[in-house]
């Protein structure tokens, strides 16, 4: 796993991620923030499993981040092709990213590749522990 799956840029990329129940004084949920970049790091040192598609099912029956990217707005042909093309373009060769048994950190698009082409496992990097976030804030720090 030497290489990142999206070259450069995917530094500049997060996940951002709530631990259940946990809130601020205001009672906002406290967002985590990891780059994608430094876990690409980090599960270097990981080992890789062959993972039955169907233990993932958690993240093809979770609501699609498109609509959550559209601020509202109407949802257009062109956002549903931009999507399919990330799809189309994810590399299975590199494995996804989970923390835990229930937080995909990257490749939920390799995740949708591998179920379209009906194949059975995908490589999967597991984070038994949670890494230290790059940043700790409430939802409103990170909208702002």
């Amino acid at each position: 796993m030497s290489d990142e799956p999206l070259g450069a840029d995917v530094a500049n990329q997060g996940f951002i991620g709530t631990l259940t129940g946990e809130t601020n004084a205001h009672g906002e949920p406290i967002l985590r923030w990891w780059s994608i970049g430094r876990l690409w790091r980090l599960a270097d040192a990981l080992p890789y499993t062959e993972t039955p598609l169907e233990e993932l099912n958690f993240v093809l029956d979770n609501h699609s981040n498109l609509v959550a990217c559209l601020d509202g707005r109407a949802l257009l042909n062109r956002d549903v092709a931009e999507k399919a093309r990330r799809i189309w373009e994810a590399d299975l060769n590199y494995p996804i990213i989970l923390i835990g048994d229930q937080w995909i950190a990257d490749g939920s698009h390799r995740v949708m590749k591998a179920h379209a082409l009906g194949l059975p496992t995908i490589r999967v990097v597991r984070f038994a522990v949670v890494p230290v976030p790059d940043f700790v804030r409430s939802r409103e720090d990170f909208i702002r």
